[in-house]
């Protein structure tokens, strides 16, 4: 079934195509309820450190779990993301200081991490648009940041349900698709 021409005054300003009505309703969609970030990620178990805890611990994570970056808490509450490359920093130094092998503290190692190691803590309800935005540009209060940390409400002093990482980007793109 085709539709009539739609008419303004003497002149036809479009043909209503099922298929592109259709398309705009699922625009309209998308943009009145926009996916949320948990709902197009896949469910990961989320480990974190203490920052007295030995980073042979934080290792172990790395080798096991192939994380590159894990969320590092002080007494319940969130202080800092370690990453592989914080690590690798610090070995460094421990080799050009000719130092012994030694199992040092996650607040050693933290030392070494630059400014640009830095997560942004999000709550639940973060929009997959919205994480995308924040991967790539961060927040006015921090700057860039390598990660997302997911929790119940975005305080510091909630557990993680998730970290978001660049790795995690084609599927948030994938759940706003334009056409």
């Amino acid at each position: 079934m085709r539709s009539t021409i739609t008419v303004i005054g003497a002149y036809p300003i479009a043909e209503p195509i099922p298929e592109i009505v259709e398309e705009i309703r699922r625009l309209r969609e998308l943009i009145k309820f926009p996916p949320k970030a948990l709902s197009v990620l896949e469910e990961m178990d989320v480990c974190t450190i203490q920052m007295t805890e030995p980073i042979s611990y934080a290792l172990e994570h790395v080798r096991q779990y192939d994380f590159s970056q894990i969320p590092v808490y002080d007494s319940g509450r969130y202080v800092g993301i370690l990453t592989t490359n914080t690590i690798s920093r610090w070995l460094a130094q421990q080799i050009a200081e000719g130092a012994e092998h030694r199992d040092a503290s996650v607040s050693e190692v933290m030392e070494f991490r630059e400014l640009s190691d830095r997560a942004l803590l999000v709550d639940c309800t973060v929009a997959a648009a919205d994480a995308i935005y924040q991967l790539a540009h961060g927040s006015a209060e921090c700057g860039p940041v390598n990660a997302l940390i997911v929790t119940a409400t975005g305080e510091p002093t909630d557990p993680p349900i998730r970290v978001i990482v660049i790795y995690d980007l084609p599927s948030l793109s994938a759940a706003l698709k334009f056409g």
